[in-house]
């Protein structure tokens, strides 16, 4: 991270800009690759944005990521490179930079970088009925129970990443034999809605195992967390899909959900040094 001060204002209001660049995991998640790199964080005080400080602190973090051998950057964290502010920027997952942030697209693709990976961002009012009318329900209401508890850890690399969210897991298990055929998780956004305002939720990770895709568990295991979820008082969920997944917006849709926002994680050849 480097951060930007200036000494000439009082001392508890000195910090006016900061950048925070990392890397992405290896493939065995275990590790980082150094040549992929990310900007996950941009931020200036507003009295001094139009001055060239963006520009500065851009140009220091990717000399940074140069000198650890970063080839492959993006600007806006995405799905495969994340190493800090999960759940903490843009939504509950990674969704790069968003659409309602004015004036970032421009200057983003000022600085030489192309847009890359697309995301959809999806709200929905709990005050809204929930779908149960699917026929296909009724069927899967005898062959499978579901299981709520806490988010297990499953390796050091995800459990860094997304250590600090209070996650539950929604899982549908076979009855007959237990076995987990399909995944969603949740957790509470408490960084994104003041404390006087209803509590809203983030949903993720929603996962059904390949044999069993097509024949409605996901809809069924959504309608499933949407109902545990209202039942928690909760008033808003939103969700993060990549752009080309028509079958994901397909479904959110039909679960009632609606488009809210755009993101984009854009990239830039840093092969070349930063002159």
């Amino acid at each position: 991270m480097t951060l930007a001060f200036d000494d000439e204002r009082p001392a508890n209001q000195q910090l006016v800009g900061a950048v925070l660049a990392g890397f992405g995991s290896a493939a065995d998640r275990k590790s980082l690759d150094p040549s992929q790199g990310v900007i996950s964080m941009l931020l200036v005080n507003p009295d001094y944005r139009h001055k060239g400080l963006g520009a500065t602190l851009l140009h220091k973090a990717e000399q940074f990521l140069i000198e650890k051998g970063t080839t492959d950057c993006r600007f806006g964290d995405n799905w495969n490179r994340y190493p800090y502010c999960w759940g903490m920027l843009g939504s509950i997952s990674p969704a790069g930079v968003l659409k309602s942030m004015d004036g970032a697209d421009q200057f983003i693709q000022s600085q030489g970088y192309v847009p890359k990976e697309r995301y959809e961002i999806y709200g929905r009012p709990m005050n809204q009925a929930i779908p149960w009318g699917d026929p296909r329900f009724a069927h899967l209401r005898r062959k499978y129970e579901l299981r709520v508890g806490p988010r297990r850890v499953s390796t050091s690399f995800d459990e860094a990443l997304q250590g600090g969210l209070e996650t539950m897991v929604f899982e549908l298990l076979e009855t007959a034999i237990e076995r987990p055929v399909a995944e969603m998780r949740a957790a509470e956004m408490t960084q994104f809605v003041g404390k006087s305002q209803p509590p809203q939720a983030g949903l993720y990770g929603l996962h059904v195992i390949p044999e069993l895709r097509g024949q409605g568990l996901g809809k069924f295991l959504m309608a499933q967390t949407l109902q545990h979820l209202s039942d928690q008082l909760f008033e808003q969920v939103e969700t993060v899909i990549p752009a080309e997944n028509t079958e994901a917006r397909s479904l959110l849709k039909g679960l009632g959900f609606t488009l809210i926002d755009e993101g984009t994680s854009y990239a830039k050849d840093l092969g070349q040094s930063v002159s």
